[in-house]
């Protein structure tokens, strides 16, 4: 699956050595609301997915609001 950055929730950032994770769910994302991500599940039950592009992150989807 393919999203933007715009539509998930960054949790926390993998390392590149894939060791290291840094919770950056404080932080602003928005420059990266125009990224395209790949997604690969992570956690059915806790909906989460791991996004790569440069970088890998584990994040959520955001909820659709009508």
């Amino acid at each position: 699956m393919k999203k933007k950055g715009k539509d998930l929730n960054f949790i926390s950032e993998i390392g590149t050595d894939g060791k290291k994770i840094k919770d950056i769910s404080r932080d602003d994302m928005s420059y990266y609301d125009q990224n395209i991500f790949i997604l690969n599940t992570l956690s059915v039950p806790q909906k989460t997915y791991i996004a790569s592009a440069f970088n890998s992150y584990v994040v959520k989807l955001k909820k659709v609001t009508k």
